[in-house]
């Protein structure tokens, strides 16, 4: 006799982890299935030559769902954060790391033009946009112009999606940006109106790095999360959902009354007849940027430029071999040994898919033109790197309509949740209020 369940969740991602812990904090007896053989997805913590790196997420942008959460899961006494460092950000402009807070050098440096000023102080002025959708490009041209679209909100995009904001959809990634216009018609006149009381968001890791958040779910999940254990077909039955997976060669058949798929959209619409061909093939077809992520340590007596912050993007026009770098041991000083500093780059995106392609002679151009920029006199005494082929799925124009599609394929079917970055939104905290089910 197959073995029922309230609720079977496949995947053991930061999704997965919350939506199991969620529904077995809740009393319901719960299965969550992974593939592979560690839970955390795209959250892996690792340790070398005294250097602990992550190899997906550097740090979490707090919610209110993930405060509550860490508390929950009682390691609020773990949390490392440095404020004062990581709100303090730069961009590249000209080759140098500028610091984006109001200062003479900002003024003085060339990067702000007066178009720029006029374009913010007249933006309450301008009528609300009409379309159904529109690029994030098109937006900030429309609101402000094109060259805040390319010197502050491009490096932005790219941080977030390592996108091409003339493809993104501003309605499906900056909901917030979308929403201001359509409530108050001005960015500046929802900006004086903004909720002054609400949860303040910081940047965070943790003692032991991110993979004690997903690493304290998995022990609060027990046995009832199974690693190896591949989903192999679900179908919708009466009164809930037949599901076989196969561990380590043995297939298995259970049955559950609820669903949560935070599987890659790719997968979930291999294993489900609930989804048609033609949504099959929209779903096969997100396109991802792919991301390699580069790994650096230096002497700090070899480094010229001022570590005194969170890092800095690139913007596209500056025509540059990576999109930023992130000063990772002046955030968190504990991921390098005494007298050393790490760093991370990010090379690749969606018009950089070549990297995966070119991993090596791709690490070599970031890192010559990082000590350019950061004033380094001496090589690298650590080295490493880690590629991620399909890193951050991309919300492309027309993306809210095939979320609309899968919405209604949750609506036939009673029970069935389907989440993941590429539904819920691509950063940890969206993820985490993705999958709380109170």
């Amino acid at each position: 006799m197959n073995k029922t369940f309230d609720t079977i969740v496949f995947g053991g991602g930061i999704s997965g982890l919350v939506a199991a812990f969620s529904q077995q904090k809740q009393g319901k007896t719960v299965l969550l299935l992974e593939g592979s053989n560690r839970f955390g997805g795209v959250i892996r913590t690792v340790t070398k030559e005294g250097y602990r790196l992550e190899q997906g997420p550097n740090s979490i942008l707090t919610n209110v769902e993930l405060h509550n959460l860490i508390k929950e899961l009682g390691i609020e006494d773990k949390i490392r954060k440095n404020e004062a460092i990581a709100s303090t950000r730069y961009l590249l402009f000209k080759n140098t790391p500028l610091k984006m807070k109001p200062s003479w050098a900002l003024l003085t440096s060339g990067f702000m033009k007066f178009g720029m000023a006029w374009a913010f102080l007249t933006e309450r002025f301008k009528k609300k946009g009409t379309l159904e959708e529109e690029s994030i490009a098109g937006f900030i041209r429309r609101r402000l112009n094109g060259d805040i679209l390319n010197r502050m909100i491009n490096p932005l995009v790219t941080g977030v999606y390592a996108g091409d904001p003339e493809k993104l959809s501003l309605r499906s990634t900056f909901k917030k940006l979308y929403a201001m216009e359509q409530d108050y018609g001005s960015l500046v006149k929802a900006m004086f109106n903004r909720d002054k009381n609400a949860h303040k968001r910081e940047a965070m890791s943790f003692e032991g790095g991110l993979a004690t958040l997903t690493n304290t779910l998995a022990e609060k999940l027990g046995d009832n999360a199974l690693l190896n254990s591949s989903v192999t077909a679900i179908e919708s039955i009466k009164k809930g959902f037949e599901i076989t997976y196969n561990q380590e060669g043995i297939e298995t058949v259970v049955k559950s009354k609820e669903v949560v798929s935070t599987l890659a959209p790719a997968t979930l619409s291999s294993i489900s007849e609930m989804i048609d061909k033609t949504l099959r093939q929209e779903l096969e077809a997100i396109e991802y940027a792919p991301m390699l992520l580069v790994y650096l340590g230096y002497p700090k007596a070899s480094i010229g430029q001022t570590l005194n912050g969170f890092g800095y993007l690139i913007p596209q026009q500056e025509k540059q071999p990576y999109l930023g770098g992130i000063w990772t041991s002046t955030i968190f000083p504990e991921v390098a040994p005494e007298g050393m500093e790490l760093f991370t780059l990010f090379v690749g995106g969606v018009n950089n898919k070549g990297v995966i392609s070119s991993i090596e002679e791709s690490i070599e151009k970031a890192k010559l033109a990082f000590e350019k920029h950061m004033q380094i006199s001496s090589n690298p005494t650590f080295q490493s790197h880690y590629l991620h082929a399909r890193a951050i799925p991309q919300f492309n124009l027309g993306y809210y309509k095939l979320m609309e599609k899968v919405d209604a394929i949750e609506n036939q079917h009673k029970g069935l949740k389907i989440s993941g970055n590429w539904r819920s939104g691509v950063a940890i905290g969206d993820c985490v209020a993705g999958n709380i089910n109170e």
